[in-house]
């Protein structure tokens, strides 16, 4: 599954390890924000995935949580 968040990762040019290593989650739970499997992440998640990807924190939140109405 690409998802919008996966294809924003890609589009940085990141790799779930660089990504794991800016944002301080691991590329297996990273992985499963990205497939749908986590559905609902905490805030602080959210928060380090944007600092991770240096976005807005709205912008990733909304991306996470449309995810999950998919």
């Amino acid at each position: 599954m690409n998802t919008e968040l996966k294809q924003l990762r890609l589009d940085k040019g990141y790799t779930l390890k660089r990504l794991a290593k800016l944002s301080g989650l691991s590329k297996t739970y990273l992985n499963s924000i990205e497939n749908g499997l986590q559905i609902n992440p905490s805030l602080d998640t959210i928060d380090k995935i944007a600092i991770g990807l240096n976005e807005d924190l709205v912008k990733i939140y909304y991306i996470i949580k449309n995810m999950s109405k998919s």
